[in-house]
């Protein structure tokens, strides 16, 4: 196996050269490779490398197509993100003006016990969830600026605002452990994970089959987050159609195993 070193920029330049890929603008390339790391942008290689020689870009092929690339998919995912916040803020607002429109305005109106299912099997799950409702309001009614104005100059939260401030009112702010938690998420799974994975396919980038397999074992980071969601956080365990879904993933990681041998992958 072919040890990694460190590379400084113009060394990672310079491979980038070599493979083909026409550089431009030297300087302009190099501080893109600082800002933005070599491996997230050459993770978008596959798309430009000749099929005929997998460690060649294919003739006149540009840094700046290969950073264009990678400014897509940024877009597409900051796309997603900021409409995905849209439609959630659309949901509460749509949501709290109906329920709002239907059973008052005032939360002694909208939490009225008679408005939500009388079943005996849900009956005490139902108070539960009223109760704690009402009783952060008692608490914590007047530390927020938001509820505050409105408890002092109209008497009553609105519901969309109860809404909007429910998380915060149920559960509070993140605590500086749950904090630190996300923060370690954030670092091993989108940091860390991610170089490694880029790193992974680098190394078998000549090697289809050993790359679909490398690929491929990203389905098993589902398996592994249920696990050790169960085990440490106490999630709930998976429903019929969940469990089908995750035999689906696990038999295909294991027939792409089976497939990736047979044709004598080492």
């Amino acid at each position: 196996m072919t040890e990694k070193i460190f590379k400084t920029i113009d060394e990672q330049t310079d491979i980038l050269r070599k493979k083909g890929l026409i550089i431009n603008d030297e300087k302009k390339t190099r501080e893109i490779l600082l800002r933005e790391n070599y491996f997230f942008i050459s993770g978008y290689r596959h798309l430009f490398m000749n099929k005929e020689d997998k460690d060649k870009f294919l003739p006149g092929t540009t840094f700046e197509e290969l950073y264009a690339t990678f400014l897509f998919d940024r877009a597409i995912r900051n796309t997603f993100f900021k409409n995905i916040l849209i439609v959630e803020n659309n949901i509460k607002s749509i949501t709290s003006y109906q329920l709002s429109k239907k059973y008052g305005f005032r939360e002694k109106d909208y939490l009225n016990p008679n408005n939500f299912s009388q079943d005996s099997l849900q009956s005490r799950q139902v108070y539960d969830v009223l109760n704690k409702v009402k009783r952060q309001i008692r608490v914590n009614g007047r530390k927020h600026t938001a509820t505050f104005h409105y408890i002092e100059h109209y008497g009553y939260i609105p519901f969309w605002i109860l809404l909007s401030l429910f998380g915060g009112f149920t559960h509070g702010v993140p605590s500086a452990t749950q904090s630190i938690q996300s923060l370690l998420v954030a670092l091993f799974s989108a940091v860390i994970a991610t170089l490694l994975f880029f790193q992974a396919t680098n190394m078998v980038r000549n090697h289809p089959k050993q790359l679909s397999m490398v690929e491929g074992t990203i389905a098993g980071e589902v398996i592994f987050t249920l696990i050790g969601g169960i085990l440490f956080l106490h999630d709930s365990i998976p429903t019929g159609i969940q469990f089908i879904g995750i035999g689906l993933i696990l038999i295909g990681m294991i027939l792409n195993c089976r497939v990736a041998s047979e044709e004598g992958i080492e």
